[in-house]
Parts: structure tokens; C-alpha cells; sequence
């Protein structure tokens, strides 16, 4: 499953990082950043992750709509 977020528009909540620990962490100024992108973008990023549940949950629950999901 292909991730696109958008990290300019991030406010910082916690839900992904909480939710999915293990494609989440946290980047600087309290911003969530990707663990291993693919492509890093000047106000976004991408990659490549198995599908997981949590993945839905953070990408339909994003407060600000930051992350997106496509299938590969």
C-alpha cells in the first residue's frame, strides 16, 4: 500500500504515531514523518507498506486529511 503525506499540513495530534508505531515517528517540530520513504518531496513524502488496519484508521481519522492511501 502506497502512503502519500502531506507533512506541511500536519499538526502534530499523535494519531499516527500512536496508531502505527512502526511507520510513524515523530520529526521535528513535533510533526509526524514517515520511518523509511520512498521519496522525499519538499512538502510531502511516500512509501511503500503492507496493509495493515491501523493504516485506514489513520488516514480516514487525520484531523487535517495529511494522509492519503493507494493501492500498489
Amino acid at each position: 500500500m502506497k502512503i502519500i503525506y502531506h507533512f506541511n499540513k500536519c499538526v502534530g495530534c499523535g494519531l499516527c504515531v500512536s496508531t502505527c508505531p512502526n511507520i510513524w515517528q515523530w520529526g521535528l517540530n513535533r510533526k509526524a514523518r514517515l520511518r523509511n520513504p520512498n521519496q522525499v518531496h519538499d512538502q510531502w513524502e511516500e512509501g511503500e507498506y503492507p496493509r495493515q488496519g491501523g493504516l485506514m484508521v489513520v488516514a480516514s481519522n487525520c484531523p487535517v486529511g495529511a494522509i492519503k492511501l493507494e493501492e500498489s
